[in-house]
């Protein structure tokens, strides 16, 4: 199960909203299932039951699946944590993605990979990750981060530098 998580930066109380196998990001809304969004990306942060939180976190072990569910354009590998800090999506503390309200896309930053919607999901829905390798963040050291942190997601923003 994936965890998703709100907080205020700096304050060591949080709140856990919900625990699901998948939750959809789509435009500046995240739901768990069709019908009202649990939460809304505003001018004071994602939106939940009237209050603004700036930090939304989704702790795994969970796979970011880019495009359709039933036929994703890619599927990362397990990660431990993926994190929306304002309107920035963000992996390892790298921002990887930027919401942009006025079009309703993410856009991945090295990349310009512009996507309407994705899932994070949890990382035993699938077996197999494909074609997000640009989407990894670089370590400081210019090298790219292996392992759990899914050296599949760093060739998508980067367009495979």
């Amino acid at each position: 199960m994936v965890r998703l998580r709100v907080h205020q930066p700096g304050q060591s109380s949080s709140a856990v909203l919900s625990s699901a196998a998948r939750y959809r990001i789509a435009g500046g809304s995240i739901w768990m299932r069709p019908g009202a969004p649990l939460l809304r990306y505003g001018a004071s942060g994602w939106q939940h039951c009237g209050i603004g939180w700036p930090v939304v976190e989704l702790q795994g072990p969970c796979r970011l699946v880019l495009g359709p569910l039933e036929n994703p354009h890619g599927v990362s590998e397990p990660l431990d944590l993926l994190c929306l800090r304002a309107q920035e999506l963000r992996l390892d503390r790298e921002v990887i993605a930027v919401y942009e309200s006025q079009r309703n896309v993410w856009l991945g930053v090295r990349a310009g990979v512009r996507c309407q919607s994705f899932s994070i999901e949890s990382a035993s829905l699938r077996a197999v990750a494909y074609g997000l390798e640009s989407w990894l963040p670089r370590a400081a050291h210019g090298r790219a981060i292996r392992g759990s942190r899914a050296s599949s997601v760093h060739r998508l923003l980067t367009g495979g530098a």
